[in-house]
């Protein structure tokens, strides 16, 4: 234990830990970087191709953001993870009660169709109390189904079906 070559490798071997541990702490901080812009470009709903251009001015004015993760494909893979946790905390949110009342939230749907060359889609929101900071009703888009039949019985269950999926 006291030679030099096992002192060698107990110093090289914590110098990898070191170097280990500092890639892993830049990661994190690279990670939150291209989050938030991914979320900036969800948000506000910015065409995918412009997050290559966004990441390369990043670059360009010297911030560190990495080598991976660059391209449009990242955000169309992170946009399912996305959603399954917004629907995770809109049902959370919508399952909460309600101080004033004692009970869960009421809800009311939202419907309306919308058609973009040719294809109509049925838009369903739900619009629930807030009672936060002045607002006093909020909405979510719970889904854009495509409408395949535009008659009343299975215009009613493709809106049933989506909102089940939602809630449940």
């Amino acid at each position: 234990l006291q030679s030099t070559t096992h002192q060698l490798n107990v110093e090289k071997k914590n110098r990898k830990e070191k170097i280990k541990a500092t890639n892993a702490s830049r990661n994190r901080e690279i990670g939150r970087k291209i989050g938030s812009l991914a979320y900036f470009f969800f948000y506000n709903k910015l065409p995918y191709l412009l997050f290559e251009k966004f990441l390369s001015l990043l670059s360009l004015n010297t911030i560190d953001i990495g080598q991976i993760n660059h391209s449009e494909h990242f955000l169309r893979n992170l946009l399912d993870p996305c959603y399954r946790e917004l629907q995770k905390r809109l049902r959370s949110h919508l399952n909460q009660v309600l101080p004033c009342t004692d009970h869960e939230r009421p809800v009311t749907l939202l419907l309306d169709k919308g058609t973009k060359k040719h294809d109509t889609s049925q838009l369903t929101m739900i619009r629930t109390p807030c009672l936060k900071g002045g607002i006093l009703f909020e909405s979510f888009l719970v889904g854009n189904p495509t409408v395949i039949q535009g008659a009343g019985l299975p215009l009613t269950q493709s809106v049933v079906n989506t909102v089940n999926k939602t809630l449940d």
